[in-house]
């Protein structure tokens, strides 16, 4: 018995269809090269955050190891560390400072900090700061650039000298950032990890209040979506195989839904959000899960 061919009606949609959505993909805005970070510096001063959008603070920002380094102006922080280490970028990429031929460790502290040069013009509006996930602990801290004044503070979870002293969580948030008409600030992120074999710092973002809460929002609604959907799926399977349990089809396809469901659930951090998991015991479980969550969808 030969397989049905597909009709020509159906094919020329199905073909259609994709081309549209690739053409749609296709002309998204093209929007200004993203300036980095060079010696700890990045200039925004003729950026346009309305019309060019959110900035990643990625390139190299100023860094002491094995420091937590509290709130000093940008001037004496960059006299005092002349090091440099690329945001985002892993620990053990980077050479140390003091040990020749060696890179750092993959646990220790250490700080980081970052000078913003903003647009001389306002006409933007109110701006807004998300923080990046570190691994595994950090205090990040947008100061004036003399450290007087503290414009914002987020802390995700506690860093510390010690593993004992440490309370690592994985998230990022979100605060207004009230800059007045300062041209420049300084970002200053104490980093900690003891819990995990890779430290690291990955890149926040500063743009407008209004455009970085669309962007949150927006990336929170997808993940719940999609986290509803695989549980919908895999619940409708384990019903089905519970009907015919000879059939083990559905049982399958229901534990890799239920699986994938859990692992976007614990990647989009809902539950760090909402103010779980902010312990070591937290902490550990759900990079288990993370981790975990793979292979048994391979498996499953």
């Amino acid at each position: 018995m030969g397989t049905k061919p597909i009709p020509t009606s159906i094919f020329t949609r199905i073909v259609s269809i994709a081309a549209l959505l690739c053409f749609v993909c296709s002309c998204g805005e093209k929007r200004r090269e993203q300036p980095l970070a060079i010696d700890g510096i990045i200039d925004l001063s003729t950026w346009d955050f309305e019309k060019d959008g959110t900035v990643e603070l990625k390139g190299e920002w100023r860094f002491a190891w094995q420091q937590l380094v509290d709130p000093i102006a940008s001037k004496e922080f960059r006299s005092k560390f002349s090091q440099n280490i690329k945001v985002p970028g892993l620990w053990q990429k980077h050479s140390h400072p003091t040990i020749q031929d060696t890179s750092l460790p993959g646990q220790g502290y250490a700080t980081y900090a970052l000078e913003v040069w903003l647009p001389k013009t306002r006409p933007f509006k109110a701006l807004g700061f998300v923080s990046a996930q570190a691994v595994s602990a950090s205090t990040w801290r947008v100061l004036s650039i003399d450290a007087h004044d503290t414009l914002a503070s987020i802390r995700q979870g506690i860093p510390g000298l010690s593993a004992e002293k440490t309370t690592p969580v994985h998230s990022e948030f979100f605060t207004t950032l009230d800059i007045g008409s300062r041209e420049r600030i300084l970002v200053m992120v104490q980093v900690s990890n003891f819990y995990h074999a890779r430290g690291d710092l990955r890149a926040g973002q500063i743009g407008t209040q209004e455009t970085l809460s669309a962007e949150r929002v927006g990336k929170q609604a997808l993940s719940a979506i999609i986290v509803g959907v695989l549980s919908i799926i895999a619940l409708y399977h384990l019903i089905l195989f519970l009907q015919r349990r000879e059939d083990l089809a559905p049982f399958y396809f229901a534990c890799f839904s239920g699986v994938m469901g859990i692992r976007q659930w614990v990647m989009a951090r809902f539950s760090q959000g909402m103010g779980q998991a902010w312990s070591v015991d937290g902490y550990k479980f759900f990079v288990a899960l993370e981790y975990a969550s793979l292979p048994l969808g391979v498996m499953s």
